[in-house]
């Protein structure tokens, strides 16, 4: 069996996605019936990949490679197109909760890396790039419902308003995974002591309250 380094559901729970973690290929695996239909190779790169979203839809991917940026993917044809402006290791993708725009962390491996990119999934245009004091972790990325964008770094979970490009921190700590609710407001996050740990401690915070608890 192939490693795989990210998997996604299809909003309606018609398939599963994923991405592998040594030749990047990128399969959809039906999940409607009782005996569902084999996966079938969507996209074959020259590399591995290190992110994949699904569109609210469920009619695009997300991808992002490790040596060619993102890769926007629409399963009618599946044919993938390298969204514009960047050539490098792209880390976390996400789609903004109406699907009209992409992001993705760029520059994961760099020095003063990495660094979020927003683009229009219409029009294909580079919007902004968005480069915080701190330093990101390149692995997840998430728009809120209003539009937000959220990250972890090395001082804690950052959260972009897009308009402005502004940064405010929500939460202090090192922070290397995280997953969030749709409006942003409860997190859990995995936080670390050390930026060289291999691991960390599940950390749930809620926004409103503004309290901490650690999931031992």
């Amino acid at each position: 069996p192939k490693r795989v380094i990210s998997l996604e559901f299809e909003p309606g729970g018609r398939w599963l996605a994923s991405s592998g973690f040594d030749d990047g290929q990128v399969w959809l695996w039906p999940l409607e019936g009782e005996s569902p239909a084999p996966g079938r190779l969507l996209f074959e790169p020259d590399g591995p990949e290190t992110g994949l979203a699904t569109s609210p839809d469920g009619e695009r991917l997300l991808v992002g490679h490790w040596t060619l940026g993102v890769r926007l993917i629409s399963l009618a044809d599946a044919v993938p197109r390298i969204l514009p402006g960047y050539l490098g290791e792209a880390g976390g993708v996400a789609f903004s909760p109406g699907g009209r725009l992409a992001a993705g962390l760029c520059d994961v491996l760099r020095a003063g890396g990495p660094f979020i990119r927003a683009w229009d999934t219409v029009t294909e245009e580079e919007l902004m790039v968005l480069d915080p004091e701190d330093r990101l972790h390149g692995w997840d990325l998430q728009f809120t419902s209003n539009g937000d964008l959220l990250a972890g770094s090395s001082s804690g979970m950052l959260r972009f308003d897009r308009a402005t490009g502004e940064n405010e921190h929500l939460y202090q700590g090192i922070i290397w995974k995280f997953a969030a609710t749709d409006d942003g407001r409860r997190l859990l996050m995995v936080e670390m002591d050390d930026e060289s740990d291999l691991w960390g401690r599940a950390v749930f915070f809620d926004l409103d309250s503004g309290m901490a608890t650690r999931l031992d």
